[in-house]
């Protein structure tokens, strides 16, 4: 129930309804309020979890429509091509699905695996293809659901429309990185990664503000609207600060979630305020204060 309170709109989206006996405290406003004001790591915790179950309910949302088209691919299949338009979204089947490379040009930048979704980008900002997705495992199993039926998902359920709007923005933006450290010849460790936030970091205070990020996604694609990089910076600013903090760039890359080293058992993280270089320990992922658990 914490969503409503963190929400400027405070209304309840769905209903809770014990299923079975249980225990259950409850915090009223101005506890829960005075609580999130006196430790920020625990509200941009909360904000962290609160925006991935919403998008996650969005999704299951979907998956439930009568209208999906199964699909099984054998290694090496397109499912579509960098530049094609867009008339369908997928599914990963959550149980035998397999994955699929995600690839611009012949560089795999991402992959996709058992429960994830893909390919709403095109649909709701008509716009091409960004990339190339192919079946990696001997088998994949898919689930399409056409342009015209994701169309009229969203006109039944309006408010799915911003999540999904969200989480295709949150894609752009990490591309538009990734699409930078191929320009420079780097590859997607988390050094690059750093290299890539250094390099649109201009004023080098440790923060990328609205000016920064526009350039590093028009850089990309130049025809990104304005709009939507507003709304990415409102969307992944957790702190609310009007910045995008190191510790929001970091939030968005599973890597850094999970630790990835490439090998190396430590690395410098120099973007820390000041210009001071901060060892970032196994563990120690997200810092002292902004640990995700």
């Amino acid at each position: 129930g914490e969503g409503s309170l963190l929400e400027d709109q405070n209304s309840r989206f769905s209903t809770a309804r014990c299923a079975t006996p249980v225990d259950l405290i409850k915090i009223k406003r101005n506890d829960f309020n005075r609580y999130i004001q006196n430790s920020k790591s625990a509200k941009e915790t909360l904000m962290h979890r609160w925006k991935a179950r919403t998008l996650a309910d969005t999704k299951a949302m979907i998956r439930l429509q009568a209208n999906l088209k199964s699909m099984e691919l054998n290694k090496g299949d397109t499912v579509y091509r960098e530049g094609e338009i867009g008339k369908s979204m997928y599914f990963v089947d959550e149980n035998r699905g397999g994955h699929f490379d995600v690839k611009h040009g012949d560089v795999t930048v991402h992959r996709y695996e058992q429960g994830e979704s893909f390919g709403e980008s095109s649909l709701l900002f008509e716009k091409p293809r960004s990339s190339t997705v192919i079946c990696a495992s001997d088998k994949c199993y898919l689930h399409e659901m056409m342009g015209s039926d994701f169309t009229a998902f969203l006109e039944s359920y309006p408010d799915t429309k911003s999540d999904l709007l969200n989480m295709c923005r949150k894609r752009l933006f990490k591309k538009a990185v990734k699409r930078y450290a191929m320009q420079h010849n780097r590859g997607f460790s988390n050094k690059d990664l750093i290299q890539a936030f250094a390099h649109a970091d201009k004023d080098n205070n440790g923060d990328l503000d609205i000016d920064e990020v526009k350039k590093l996604m028009h850089a990309m694609d130049p025809t990104i609207h304005e709009k939507d990089i507003i709304e990415l910076m409102r969307y992944i600013d957790v702190d609310e600060d009007g910045k995008l903090s190191f510790n929001d760039f970091k939030r968005l890359f599973r890597s850094f979630e999970f630790g990835e080293r490439d090998g190396d058992p430590k690395y410098e993280d120099s973007l820390g305020k000041g210009g001071k270089g901060r060892e970032v320990k196994e563990g120690d992922v997200h810092g002292q204060e902004e640990k995700m658990n």
